[in-house]
């Protein structure tokens, strides 16, 4: 899981797409994963077997969208304690490997049954990652974006963030 969350983190920049001037907002769906969520153009999707991305780099490569969901080898018992394991984990690893500080954390539940956390975190030379990992029965999602302060708490990186939906 170490290696998956590093993984994503540092091939974002990298799998990045760039958006065209004012694009249209576009629904990315994955039906492998479950979910569709918008962006405000057209992602760069990266599907492998467990896992996918969907990035979308946007003010010149300042800030990035990030919608993206790994597999889990079981089911996971939504009422056991590995949901805040792993959301205590993914927390953890991504401070470390952006050598940031945590901002805020908050638990919440999705869809009234899903166990999530938003977290922001102050990513020296990113400016704020700001996420949602989703944990379900069979996956885990993160819908991510990062930037300038200013556009981390824009309309559109709320729009994003607020589009997200499980569709199983």
């Amino acid at each position: 899981m170490r290696n998956l969350l590093v993984g994503m983190v540092v091939c974002v920049i990298g799998l990045a797409g760039r958006a065209e001037d004012k694009t249209e907002w576009q629904t990315h769906k994955s039906d492998k994963g479950n979910y569709s969520i918008e962006f405000p153009g057209k992602p760069t999707p990266v599907e492998k077997s467990s896992t996918s991305q969907a990035v979308l780099e946007v003010m010149d490569g300042k800030a990035v969208y990030i919608s993206a969901y790994t597999s889990f080898p079981n089911k996971v018992d939504l009422k056991g304690p590995l949901p805040k394991q792993v959301l205590d984990q993914s927390m953890d690893r991504m401070k470390e490997s952006l050598k940031g500080k945590v901002l805020t954390s908050k638990d919440v539940t999705v869809d009234k049954k899903y166990p999530a956390r938003d977290v922001d975190l102050d990513a020296p030379g990113i400016g704020v990652y700001r996420v949602r990992i989703i944990i379900t029965e069979e996956r885990m999602y993160q819908t991510v974006v990062l930037g300038p302060k200013e556009f981390v708490e824009g309309a559109d990186a709320k729009k994003f963030l607020g589009s997200f939906k499980i569709t199983q």
